[in-house]
């Protein structure tokens, strides 16, 4: 069910992405690992999991529950794909 989630970003795009997703984008997207403030990168598109249990990555300080609350209200990005707790998240142009 994760390739069908990864395959509605299109190849070459950059992604800021999990740590249970990141790998299988590896070699077809630029990839970064998500993080709290991400205004340095503005990824094209995030790419979440957020099913309980998921590693979401605390390497560079990020916290999940924060970018729950800050993605939906960031103007630069708006809601491409939602099915359960799969959220795709897309810059706008």
């Amino acid at each position: 069910f994760l390739n069908s989630l990864i395959a509605r970003v299109p190849k070459g795009a950059t992604v800021m992405t999990m740590n249970n997703i990141a790998p299988h984008m590896l070699h077809t997207h630029r990839v970064y690992l998500l993080r709290a403030v991400y205004d340095d990168y503005l990824p094209e598109y995030f790419v979440l999991d957020l099913r309980s249990g998921q590693n979401f990555n605390n390497f560079f300080g990020a916290d999940i529950e924060a970018l729950k609350l800050t993605l939906p209200k960031d103007t630069r990005y708006e809601e491409f794909y939602r099915s359960g707790d799969q959220v795709i998240y897309k810059r706008k142009i």
